[in-house]
């Protein structure tokens, strides 16, 4: 190239490794990215730690190259995650501070990925892929697109903003006492299927609540607040002696609330908008209190 030429095809980057394996045989690990690591300072500044098992990125985003599969073998843990290929984490826990793109790509695992922001508020667009386990350990996080989880999903720390984005939870729900859990801002549902128990130490709003999208039966492990709940056919909603407050969207009953006395704990159940019941859906009372609240109608 001569002085005053151009060349074309070129990206340049900053702060980003860009991971790409162009063999469509087999899979990027980290394995193959320790073996490409050296002594050189630009290098390590930005992966300070990389063997088989794990991989500690620092000052940088992990890109994943369309084409690419990376399985990496062990565990990862970095800023961002930006997946234009594929992402196998098997199951390897994965941690992230910054924000997690799937836009152009996909990601599967039976893992557990923990949500760790610090100074920045991390963003989440998966892009139709399901993760498995998810905890929020610090910062504030909003949805970029639906999310779905075929396990647990946890609140430790922090904030977790449903934003406008379907929220749906196939095992238990736990939102700690320090932890703060932002419903929806608009109608989108926060969803309920499998046979779980959800636990809100937080006492916050959920939002619009929706139980079961098969013969599902939830157990409350604490009191529960929504905007309205559903309760689907076939479908099963515990209170455990557990309070549960509904505001203005009210209560729809296809399939069974069942609000039975726990030893002593006797629920309250406040509702303040229409109560329906359609279908199978049945109320079983035991001792519980039911209050229609007009105001909060």
């Amino acid at each position: 190239l001569g002085s005053g030429g151009s060349m074309a095809g070129m990206d340049l980057v900053q702060d980003i490794i860009i991971l790409r394996n162009d063999s469509t045989e087999s899979s990027l690990t980290n394995t193959h990215i320790a073996q490409g690591v050296n002594s050189d300072s630009d290098v390590t500044t930005l992966i300070p730690s990389v063997s088989a098992a794990a991989l500690t990125v620092s000052g940088a985003r992990l890109r994943i190259r369309s084409g690419t599969n990376f399985a990496p073998g062990g565990t990862v843990t970095g800023e961002g995650i930006a997946i234009f290929g594929t992402f196998d984490m098997e199951a390897n826990t994965v941690t992230v501070s910054d924000s997690w793109n799937a836009t152009g790509g996909s990601f599967t695992g039976t893992n557990l990925v923990i949500f760790h922001a610090s100074s920045v508020s991390g963003t989440i667009l998966s892009n139709t892929s399901s993760f498995t386990d998810v905890r929020f350990s610090s910062g504030t996080w909003l949805l970029s697109d639906a999310m779905h989880t075929d396990d647990t999903f946890t609140v430790l720390n922090g904030t977790f903003r449903q934003g406008t984005s379907q929220l749906t939870v196939q095992g238990d729900v736990r939102i700690a006492a320090d932890a703060s859990f932002e419903r929806a801002s608009n109608s989108a549902l926060f969803t309920l299927t499998g046979d779980l128990r959800i636990e809100d130490e937080a006492g916050v709003n959920l939002g619009d609540v929706q139980i079961g999208q098969s013969p599902d039966t939830v157990t409350l492990s604490g009191a529960l607040t929504v905007d309205s709940l559903v309760i689907g056919n076939g479908d099963t909603l515990i209170a455990n002696g557990y309070d549960i407050t509904i505001g203005s969207g009210g209560l729809t009953l296809n399939g069974l609330l069942d609000a039975t006395d726990s030893g002593s704990s006797i629920t309250t159940l406040r509702v303040g908008g229409a109560w329906i019941t359609s279908g199978d859906g049945g109320y079983t009372a035991g001792s519980s209190h039911v209050i229609f609240d007009a105001e909060d109608r």
